[in-house]
């Protein structure tokens, strides 16, 4: 005799809704995001605990050669930890986003938007570490102008770098919505603040005098 059970016409087994997309817990992406914030947060603070007093935009030439020969820590140490970590981390966080924030329902192009600006913002910032390692070590040895020349790449190079990174937030923004892996004030949040932050680059070349 059969004794098998079936669930009445009118029942429904529970599934979670289609638009919600839970990834487990513990996935290499999830992790890789979570590690490569934590860098990139903590590594600015020790940064700029490193060296407090930075220079301002528009600071000439003899008083950026007196800042990087005067202050080992400000030429050698504080790019590592407000270039260097943060560069690789923003590569992480950037393979991890394209990851953890996007599914079937995200375009390809969306995708490549958030993966593309990502690795360019983590080049532009190790760049800027080179250039600052650069300007630590022959500080001593160049002119006022050539100095002053190099800072102001370094402080351009902040500019896009900020426009890059507010690209990338306000496309996991979009993918986030579009998925539902983000909690809806988040994806809100990112999408206000993307704009903020692109304008707040500008402070740089507008200051540099």
């Amino acid at each position: 005799m059969n004794h098998a059970h079936t669930a009445p016409s009118g029942a429904r087994s529970p599934v979670a809704p289609a638009h919600v997309v839970h990834l487990p817990k513990g996935t290499p992406m999830k992790k890789l995001l979570y590690i490569s914030g934590a860098a990139f947060v903590i590594s600015w603070i020790a940064g700029l605990l490193t060296v407090p007093a930075t220079l301002e935009p528009d600071a000439g030439g003899a008083a950026i050669i007196a800042h990087y020969t005067t202050d080992d820590a400000a030429g050698t140490i504080q790019p590592f930890f407000v270039a260097a970590i943060p560069g690789l981390a923003l590569i992480g966080l950037a393979i991890a986003f394209s990851n953890v924030y996007c599914d079937r329902r995200v375009s390809a192009r969306l995708r490549r938007v958030i993966v593309g600006t990502g690795l360019a913002a983590g080049v532009v910032s190790l760049t800027q570490f080179i250039l600052g390692e650069t300007l630590s070590v022959q500080a001593g040895g160049v002119s006022a102008d050539s100095a002053r020349a190099l800072f102001v790449v370094l402080n351009d190079l902040d500019t896009v770098k900020i426009a890059l990174l507010a690209l990338m937030i306000a496309a996991v923004g979009i993918a986030a919505r579009k998925t539902a892996n983000l909690r809806r004030w988040l994806t809100a949040g990112s999408l206000a603040f993307a704009p903020v932050l692109a304008v707040s680059g500008l402070a740089f070349p507008l200051n540099s005098g």
